[in-house]
């Protein structure tokens, strides 16, 4: 410590587990021991099903969720199949999590975890026209898809198209050796003759299958995911109204409403110009971070630059009482409120610098609210002379 030029007070280099009150006085900081060890261990999450408080996190390949029973914490295994290297982004509703780790999505409920989304079979069905039955003379298209046990059905195949002649008939082989994980069956969708729209025709739960159609064959409902293709996974996943936002780099991909496992290749995605590090939903939109920081309305096509920098990555936080959402910038603590307007909480008093990635915590405690942010910028050192300053320890 050592007293300011005019008198006016101290500097501090270094406050070790310490809080500033709103008198501007320093005091001693509740201490912290380790609950459990964990090899590896990263991206922790909290959630909270039913009214139980709980945690996500991945430790090595694990994707683990974390229980407090009888005072001790204990782990379940959800998967192990994570990507080691890699940060785990998770978004958790009452009751369910989302988690992406860049390569693959799962979903997480009460039940365990599975894999998000179904990818299409891998071949199209093969066709074969012949005559000797009683179909229509015409152009004929036929797709198939996956279903899981959970009716979660997959993007389809390309269409394949056969002609069919008068009195003709129609036979479709599947030419799928095994299921893939999740997958309870497979759904075959045919048109009318010299139609556009497939109708399902059959649903079977073994592969390999042949169908034969000599007659017009009753119709049931009509494809939905038709044009659709399996949600992809990202560095970072969020939730507003209804849909998943998972940021790739610079692309912002949306999924289809309450149907998380599937995506709009051309209509449900946006391309900014440097990857993405924050996506920020509140309830008139949602704030994308790259090299600025935009504003997205609910129709995902109104985007406009709100702030000429960005934000560190992994730094935002919610304070669901206030409907305040914070990150740290450049310029330090950025809020916004419901309708998205933005304060810069802190650019005015001090100065801080870049950081690559961040965590921020809002805590309370002796009735102050306190936002603690751990930055880390690995272009900058984080050394400092010290030939000044002494170190301070403060009791409560």
């Amino acid at each position: 410590m050592r007293a300011d030029s005019d008198g006016g007070g101290a500097r501090v280099r270094d406050a070790v587990n310490v809080d500033l009150t709103a008198q501007g006085t320093l005091r001693g900081r509740q201490g912290y021991a380790q609950a459990m060890p964990l090899l590896n261990a990263r991206s922790l999450w909290p959630v909270t099903w039913g009214g139980e408080r709980m945690a996500i996190c991945a430790a090595g390949a694990d994707l683990l969720l974390i229980k407090e029973q009888e005072g001790q914490l204990q782990t379940e295994v959800l998967r192990s199949d994570v990507r080691a290297d890699r940060p785990v982004s998770v978004v958790a509703s009452d009751g369910w999590a989302v988690a992406t780790d860049g390569h693959s999505n799962w979903w997480i409920d009460q039940s365990g975890a599975r894999l998000l989304g179904l990818d299409a079979p891998g071949a199209a069905p093969a066709l074969e026209a012949s005559a000797g039955g009683a179909l229509p003379g015409g152009v004929y298209q036929v797709l198939q898809t996956y279903v899981s046990a959970e009716g979660e059905e997959s993007p389809p195949t390309a269409k394949i198209s056969i002609a069919v002649p008068e009195r003709g008939r129609l036979v479709v082989s599947s030419v799928v050796e095994s299921f893939p994980e999740r997958v309870a069956a497979i759904r075959t969708y045919m048109t009318t003759q010299n139609g556009e729209i497939a109708y399902l025709v059959d649903e079977r739960r073994t592969v390999g299958a042949v169908l034969a159609f000599a007659v017009t064959p009753e119709f049931g409902a009509e494809c939905a995911t038709l044009d659709l293709h399996k949600m992809p996974a990202g560095g970072l996943v969020r939730h507003y109204k209804g849909r998943l936002l998972v940021a790739a780099g610079p692309l912002l991909f949306r999924s289809q409403s309450y149907a998380y496992g599937l995506h709009h290749p051309v209509h449900d995605f946006l391309a900014f110009g440097s990857p993405i590090t924050l996506v920020v939903p509140v309830e008139a939109g949602f704030f994308v971070c790259t090299d600025k920081t935009y504003f997205v309305r609910d129709d995902f096509t109104s985007v406009g630059v709100v702030l000429p920098f960005g934000a560190a990555a992994g730094s935002d936080f919610y304070m669901d009482e206030q409907e305040l959402a914070l990150w740290y910038s450049e310029r330090g603590l950025v809020s916004a409120n419901a309708g998205g307007e933005i304060t810069e909480l802190q650019s005015k008093n001090i100065v801080v610098g870049k950081a690559d990635k961040a965590r921020t915590w809002v805590r309370e405690q002796n009735g102050e609210l306190h936002a603690v942010v751990c930055a880390f910028d690995p272009a900058t050192s984080t050394r400092a002379k010290a030939s000044t300053w002494m170190q301070v320890s403060v009791s409560n």
